[in-house]
């Protein structure tokens, strides 16, 4: 049986998780509308046809980057609504009910009581449903509207380009006048093609970002689905109202938790006992670390190396701060091990930048012995704290501290559950993770690392 005061907290779960996605249909469009640049150029003499359309290879890589279908998305989107019609249905009903009900008394009163508490359920149901429509459509509209920009971008380009050449390739075959007009032309092309592809790229991280947006938006609304459902007996992942679970579950987009222990490998590594150079080891201790560790730390400055350890320190305050660890975790394989290695690998990527922060913290974790779900838990959330600095490169710590506190209460880190195995960090409560066995993996040699640290 189902309590009314479940159906009031499953509102309250709901209710405050509708997204606040404007819809843009009038740009879906822009998603799978064909475009072919290199069509666009006329035959030239001396190569210049040949040279435009080389030039236009990274806008055209942009626009098949974002190219997406925007039927499919309408699709997606209307059945959202579907469900939401289909909430709101009930609704209505359970308010005729409550209205209709022909006796007085506690009795009357409870039953009154009830079909409001579920009414309210079931609307606040339908406006996430709803809100997940709206962000299905506004997402795909703004990379509609971002791709549409792009292909004007990249129409303007050969429009110049091939103005330009059209007037230097009367001289092609005078030897003398080519030399001097396509040097020329090549001194006012170089300068706009790279304006051109910057433009190009700051779209594209747009694009990326309001898909991270959406992503955030899509996963708030499965965990308080999931609350909810919780709430009403449901089983996590569909809603459930009056015994009846919606046709469609809330979509996750997260790779399989076998995906990520199996993506998530590195070759053990020699271990060493590294200590920095003269005068540095005068003051610090020999640690142990592998060997490909201690040749990265090898190239680091003295400043580079305190604000490595320095890095490493906050992310430990911060974890502690934010996610407490209990005396059974440890810190270890808990929300509190997840917030701080992604902490710790953000902050790595925005002093150092996020290549040599994924070489550094691939490294780190190539100790022999190292428990497989253990080693990909640290993979993964390393990875998620390098690309939240990937997404967000101008962020302030403040704001990136927030975001890697979102990343592991929405659900983007894991952690270890108390059967020893990888799960999603929102659906294991904080305090009962628990720590996994010994069994190690076979894993792939990353190689060795080539990316320099910003000095």
């Amino acid at each position: 049986m189902v309590f009314t005061a479940n159906y009031r907290s499953a509102a309250e779960a709901l209710g405050n998780s509708s997204a606040q996605s404007a819809a843009a249909p009038g740009v879906l469009e822009g998603l799978d509308r064909a475009v072919d640049l290199a069509a666009m150029v006329p035959e030239l003499p001396a190569g210049l046809s040949s040279w435009i359309v080389g030039q236009l290879a990274p806008i055209e890589k942009a626009l098949d980057l974002l190219t997406g279908d925007a039927g499919a998305v309408a699709q997606w989107a209307d059945g959202c609504q579907r469900v939401a019609d289909g909430l709101t249905s009930h609704a209505d009903s359970m308010e005729a009910a409550g209205n209709g009900a022909q006796w007085d008394g506690k009795a009357g009163d409870g039953f009154r009581a009830h079909v409001t508490a579920e009414k309210a359920a079931a609307t606040a149901a339908a406006g996430v449903w709803r809100s997940l429509a709206a962000t299905a459509l506004s997402c795909g509209g703004a990379v509609g509207e971002i791709r549409q920009r792009v292909e004007m971008v990249g129409t303007s380009l050969v429009s110049s380009l091939v103005a330009s050449a059209q007037s230097v390739a009367p001289h092609a075959t005078d030897p003398i006048r080519w030399a001097q007009m396509s040097t020329q032309f090549l001194a006012s092309a170089e300068p706009a093609v790279q304006g051109a592809v910057t433009e190009v790229q700051g779209l594209v991280q747009a694009a990326a970002a309001r898909g991270a947006q959406a992503t955030q938006e899509f996963r708030r609304a499965a965990n308080s689905f999931n609350r909810a459902a919780a709430l009403l007996g449901g089983s996590p992942g569909a809603m459930t109202l009056a015994g009846n679970k919606a046709p469609m579950t809330p979509p996750d987009g997260r790779e399989s938790l076998d995906d990520v222990l199996k993506n998530n490998q590195v070759k053990e590594d020699e271990v060493i006992e590294w200590s920095p150079g003269f005068p540095l080891n005068l003051f610090t201790d020999a640690k142990k670390i592998t060997a490909t560790e201690g040749r990265m730390l090898d190239k680091l400055g003295a400043f580079q190396l305190k604000d490595l350890k320095d890095i490493h320190d906050q992310a430990f305050d911060k974890a502690d701060e934010v996610f407490p660890s209990t005396p059974d975790a440890g810190q270890n394989d808990d929300h509190n091990d997840a917030y701080r290695h992604a902490l710790w690998s953000a902050k790595l990527a925005k002093r150092f930048g996020p290549d040599w922060a994924e070489d550094y913290t691939t490294a780190h974790e190539r100790l022999p012995e190292n428990p497989a779900v253990r080693e990909a838990m640290d993979l993964h959330n390393n990875g998620v704290g390098i690309q939240v600095v990937r997404d967000n490169p101008n962020a302030s710590d403040e704001e990136i501290a927030e975001k890697i506190k979102e990343a592991v209460e929405n659900g983007d880190t894991v952690v270890v559950n108390k059967q020893g195995n990888l799960e999603w960090s929102d659906r294991v409560p904080r305090g009962e993770t628990g720590h996994p066995s010994n069994e190690e993996l076979p894993g792939k040699d990353p190689g060795e690392p080539d990316k320099s640290a910003k000095s």
